[in-house]
């Protein structure tokens, strides 16, 4: 009884074709991760806490203000102006930057939703229209930007 195909050696393995891959223009290469982690909490009275924090293993250098986007049409992010710039420094001031070690993390706590309502003191505050909102933390030669999580307010 003849052996069954399966059963008989291939005359001929096939030769594969090597593709290479495909090249990646120059100006399609994808920006490095920034270093810097932003993360934020609102809780349920609108008090806003903020956490600028470098996971590199060198140190970065970032802006101290903090700005806030609200959405627009057909889902862009554009700043709220209206709601002020989140310092992370009592004296930082427009364009104040600061150098953070690898590990290290700049927190602030502001009363609502209003970049110029720090800390908890703030027993009024005009409040945010209702969106989706989020924060965005830059490098201090602004080539770079760390955009927290989409979320809703209030």
């Amino acid at each position: 009884m003849p052996p069954s195909t399966a059963e008989s050696p291939p005359d001929r393995i096939p030769e594969l074709e090597v593709v290479p891959p495909p090249a990646i223009p120059a100006e399609a290469s994808p920006e490095p991760a920034p270093p810097v982690t932003l993360t934020e909490e609102i809780d349920r009275f609108g008090h806003v806490a903020l956490s600028v924090a470098n996971r590199s293993e060198g140190s970065a250098r970032v802006a101290l203000g903090v700005v806030l986007e609200r959405e627009v049409a057909g889902g862009a992010f554009a700043r709220a102006e209206d709601l002020g710039t989140f310092e992370l420094a009592p004296s930082g001031g427009d364009g104040a930057c600061a150098d953070l070690l690898s590990g290290a993390e700049l927190r602030e706590r502001w009363g609502c939703m209003r970049g110029d309502q720090r800390g908890e003191g703030h027993r009024t505050c005009t409040p945010a229209a209702g969106g989706r909102y989020r924060f965005v933390a830059t490098s201090c030669d602004g080539r770079s930007r760390t955009e927290g999580a989409a979320f809703a307010y209030p």
